[in-house]
């Protein structure tokens, strides 16, 4: 019987992880069909994650908005997803539900094999505080960043990570745009990360950027978790400030690699998703 990987998230008609997705099944000779289901009515989800347990349905990558709304309708969260509280991959053992977050490996090797960025020892600053922010975050924190800085409009979501994160980098600080400190703990920074939606393509948000203009300096990286446009707002932003800059396609390939494996038990072959991401991307005119 074929089996189905779904990718569920809204919006996500543009989104390319079902093509590297079904890419590396194809690779791997898996009768796998991997295939998109974009949910814009939130009050249907439960409907949806009863469906997931069918025996056809062999596990669901999770993207924005349910990385954290889907949690309390699965059966179990592994010890990390737990910690983080959010989750990117739900696979099944011994016919339950369990959610993991493959994010926070898929962000950190992105990081270090397509950026060249080494964290440990090094100033973050992150601009969210959702389910991409506590992934990006928790990967930091566990990998030996000296501090990290949350910035958030709404300060009770930016302290309720930083409650996730201080037992493993206690130098964690909370701020809004406003916030007098913020040009001091940009500009002391190495890594500046966008956990924001704002930027992305094909969207309200399209050509929006976070509201630090001036604060971003040369030297620095600048690491954008949207893909979609490749070049973002905030990324051109910080080039003409003369930073590196990374987009996001990076993150979902090794992210979905992560989430693929565990699905699968099978190797996935990152090679094969980035040929088919990039593919995509080009096609698009991204």
């Amino acid at each position: 019987m074929t089996k189905h990987i779904y990718l569920l998230g809204y919006p996500i008609k543009e989104s390319a992880a079902p093509t590297f997705m079904q890419a590396a099944c194809d690779y791997l000779n898996l009768d796998i069909r991997c295939e998109l289901w974009e949910l814009e009515d939130t009050t249907q989800l439960q409907r949806v994650v009863s469906y997931f347990r069918k025996e056809e349905v062999l596990g669901v990558i999770v993207t924005m908005p349910y990385k954290e709304s889907i949690i309390p309708l699965i059966d179990e969260l592994d010890e990390e997803a737990q910690r983080i509280g959010a989750i990117n991959t739900i696979f099944k053992r011994e016919g339950k539900l369990i959610g993991h977050n493959a994010d926070t490996t898929g962000f950190l090797q992105s990081l270090i094999h397509e950026g060249g960025f080494e964290p440990s020892g090094k100033r973050a600053v992150i601009l969210g505080a959702g389910g991409a922010a506590r992934a990006c975050g928790f990967a930091l924190a566990n990998s030996g960043v000296k501090a990290i800085t949350i910035v958030n409009r709404t300060l009770s979501r930016g302290h309720n990570l930083a409650l996730i994160l201080k037992p493993l980098c206690p130098d964690v600080q909370v701020m809004g745009y406003d916030d007098d400190r913020l040009k001091e703990a940009i500009q002391n920074s190495e890594l500046l990360l966008n956990c924001t939606p704002l930027g992305m393509g094909a969207g309200s948000l399209e050509g929006k950027c976070p509201p630090i203009g001036g604060l971003i300096h040369r030297g620095q990286m600048a690491y954008d978790v949207v893909y979609k446009p490749l070049e973002t707002p905030f990324m051109k932003m910080a080039k003409e400030a003369g930073a590196q800059t990374m987009g996001g396609l990076a993150w979902s390939v090794r992210g979905t690699a992560a989430a693929l494996q565990l699905i699968t038990h099978q190797e996935s072959p990152v090679d094969i998703m980035f040929e088919a991401a990039r593919k995509v991307a080009k096609e698009r005119g991204w």
